[in-house]
């Protein structure tokens, strides 16, 4: 049962880690747009 729920909890942290890449890469998208614009 352990093993199982420590499963479930890899998945969702690599959803997670996923989802936070995503948001890194745009902010850093964004800001490299800034420092272009201004």
């Amino acid at each position: 049962m352990v093993i199982v729920h420590m499963v479930k909890f890899c998945i969702i942290c690599e959803k997670y880690a996923i989802f936070m890449n995503k948001i890194l890469e745009k902010s850093i998208l964004l800001q490299k747009v800034e420092i272009e614009v201004f």
